[in-house]
């Protein structure tokens, strides 16, 4: 028994020797196909087999463009996306600056107007100071609504916008 098994040791051995050499001719010639597709190691090569070479290399060429094309494509279409949602942030954002103009001038007291010496108007004795008090405040008041309505007109562009932009998000993502 012992000798059977040492013959089948040895027709192993030849087995992964044959397998060995295989591998090693199969890896010689990738290494040769690698340096011509790199442009080097041409000199054994046919007119045909250079010309069969270049036209692979241009195939390649042509798929590693449209690859970098869709590439670009999908980052330009994510630009605009994330250009277009911070669009839309900044007319929030101004809706809310107008909204707060319109508060602090409700809120605060008008501001009485000096003369060209610095004094208050109203410091000097005249009948038409409380008039004009009267009518700034009055102006005011009458802003007041203006503003309301402006900032509402804005919220409900945004608002409009908003859902478009959303609804053609969610048509986009059922394709």
């Amino acid at each position: 028994m012992g000798r059977g098994k040492i013959e089948i040791k040895k027709i192993e051995n030849v087995q992964e020797q044959a397998e060995l050499e295989i591998l090693r001719n199969e890896v010689g010639r990738l290494h040769n196909e690698n340096a011509r597709l790199k442009g080097n190691d041409l000199g054994g090569m046919s007119w045909l087999e250079i010309d069969q070479l270049e036209h692979q290399l241009n195939d390649s060429l042509i798929l590693v463009s449209k690859k970098k094309e869709a590439m670009q494509s999908k980052e330009i279409e994510s630009f605009n996306h994330k250009r277009q949602e911070l669009g839309n942030e900044n007319t929030v954002l101004h809706g809310e600056i107008d909204k707060l103009r319109c508060f602090n001038s409700l809120t605060q007291p008008p501001t009485l107007p000096r003369s060209s010496a610095g004094h208050l108007k109203h410091d000097k004795v005249s009948p038409d100071t409380d008039k004009d008090t009267a009518t700034d405040i009055e102006t005011a008041l009458q802003l007041w609504p203006t503003c309301i309505d402006q900032s509402k007109t804005k919220e409900a562009k945004l608002q409009k916008k908003v859902s478009n932009s959303s609804s053609c998000r969610n048509d986009e993502m059922e394709q």
